[in-house]
């Protein structure tokens, strides 16, 4: 939290939020969020490429 407050020292509304009960809760999030959001994403790229054509890109 302390490196979250020097951050966002030049952001006001975020430094506003940084004493609510959502940025405490953030901080608290489960074991592993990081790892699902990035691999969901990960899979969506895959997903999206598998299914594209040779010609969807080159317009």
């Amino acid at each position: 939290m302390t490196q979250a407050g020097e951050i966002a020292r030049g952001f006001p509304r975020l430094r506003d939020r940084l004493g609510t009960q959502a940025a405490a809760d953030y901080s608290a999030a489960p074991a592993g969020t990081f790892a699902f959001g990035l691999r969901s994403i990960l899979d969506g790229f895959e997903a999206s490429l598998a299914n594209r054509t040779d010609d969807t890109y080159n317009a």
